[in-house]
């Protein structure tokens, strides 16, 4: 719904020229359409709220809002499936304003599209984001840098949202991020105290091809009765974030994934990629599959222990090179969550 479509609704009323002055517009969106189309949510921001009107579309309505921080939460209405799968698409917009600095702060991964991620579990449940208004610092801008420079300067802020170093006014001190705080920092030092790789040479290795079934899931192909009889307890489940149907948001090049069931043998999971031709995509690649210190059925610690990271050092971190110490690099180096022995081929 937007601003002006309802005169019996005092949420939209169009504001006077003198509110325009002191608000911002921000359009809120909500829905599931995956390829289940199968939930309703309710977006929060503050006290303003949309919620989904029809399974498989997003709702969308525009909201003025004043200088101040917003919590941004999602709550789950309901589904149509017997089992809710917790898909979702959740974002919230706004335009550059010339009297606001706006930014919304989302450590917790909680806006975007999320798909076949929460293997039957609410993951939004806990979990938070701020939008944050702010009046604009008067005096020169702060110059382009890297988020930790930018917060080391007493006179700039960093807006993880823009990846901009704006002007900061003092007086908002306490919404300012220590330097440390910052996404690349925080990846470094993720690494560092997780440099320990022993674990993954527990881990099954990953089939070097795979076969493709019509409904967009996978199999191991070609593997020897001798090669299978290694994992006896293992097999190997389509995952459902990466895959034919759905599409791979986070691994361009990837046709589709496979993860492995989880065994008494090792806590974690193996997670293995796949390109066009079904051949394993290779360490190295934002594209590959990359090992689990958790099994992805442990909700929780997977997601503080392998999904958390990768945001860490792929997406947030501004330094594009830094996805090195989570992938590994070009030149050969292992990532922390990379694994560099060769994958099982058929005999």
């Amino acid at each position: 719904m937007t601003a002006g479509t309802d005169a019996m609704d005092t949420r939209s009323v169009p504001p006077s020229n003198s509110e325009k002055q002191l608000t911002v517009t921000i359009v809120m969106m909500i829905g599931d359409e995956s390829g289940s189309n199968s939930e309703k949510w309710k977006l929060h921001v503050g006290d303003f709220c949309v919620e989904t009107a029809f399974y498989g579309k997003l709702s969308m309505e525009t909201h003025q809002l004043h200088e101040g921080d917003y919590k941004i939460t999602l709550e789950h209405m309901s589904s149509r499936l017997s089992t809710p799968d917790y898909d979702y698409t959740a974002h919230i917009e706004f335009e550059d304003d010339e009297n606001f600095d706006i930014s919304i702060i989302d450590d917790d991964k909680l806006l975007g599209r999320h798909v076949g991620m929460s293997s039957g579990t609410d993951l939004t449940i806990g979990r938070s984001a701020t939008l944050q208004i702010r009046r604009k610092g008067f005096g020169s801008k702060c110059l382009p840098r890297t988020c930790s420079s930018c917060n080391k300067d007493q006179g700039c802020i960093w807006d993880q949202a823009s990846r901009f170093c704006r002007h900061f006014d003092a007086s908002s001190q306490f919404f300012k991020d220590d330097h440390n705080d910052c996404a690349c920092a925080k990846c470094e030092n993720w690494a560092s105290a997780n440099s320990d790789l022993s674990w993954i040479d527990k881990l099954p290795l990953c089939p070097c091809t795979v076969q493709e079934f019509s409904n967009g899931s996978f199999s191991w192909l070609g593997l020897s009765d001798e090669q299978k009889a290694q994992y006896t307890d293992v097999d190997w489940v389509t995952d459902m974030a990466c895959n034919p149907t759905w599409g791979c948001d986070e691994r361009p090049e990837a046709k589709g994934c496979i993860l492995s069931t989880i065994s008494d043998s090792f806590i974690g999971g193996q997670h293995c990629c796949y390109d066009t031709n079904l051949e394993i995509i290779t360490s190295g690649s934002k594209s590959a599959g990359n090992p689990h210190k958790s099994h992805f059925s442990m909700t929780e610690e997977h997601w503080i222990n392998d999904v958390k990271p990768r945001y860490l050092c792929c997406s947030d971190c501004e330094i594009e090179d830094q996805c090195n110490l989570f992938i590994g690099g070009p030149n050969g180096a292992q990532g922390v969550r990379d694994d560099i022995r060769p994958c099982l081929s058929a005999p």
